[in-house]
């Protein structure tokens, strides 16, 4: 599921994810980069060492409310057409 992810993005923590759809959904603002290039996950590695160290990498906004039990279990209820 992700779970790393989501502890990352509630620690404010830069998340740098395979481009893949459930990343995508979990973490829409994370950055992104294509599973099997090795030359984008050097470069964007190194970008964020270098904002890390210098400060500037931006907070990332975590939802706390979003991904609370009763939330994701509401939107699975709905998904399921409330068959939960």
């Amino acid at each position: 599921f992700g779970l790393p992810v989501i502890e990352a993005m509630q620690l404010n923590k830069p998340v740098l994810l395979s481009d893949i759809s459930i990343f995508r959904e979990i973490a829409p603002n994370a950055s992104f980069t294509p599973p099997n290039n090795r030359r984008a996950w050097h470069r964007e590695i190194l970008k964020m060492s270098v904002e890390f160290k210098e400060r500037k990498s931006a907070a990332r906004n975590f939802d706390k409310t979003f991904w609370s039990w009763e939330s994701r279990a509401a939107a699975l209820s709905n998904l399921m057409g409330g068959l939960i």
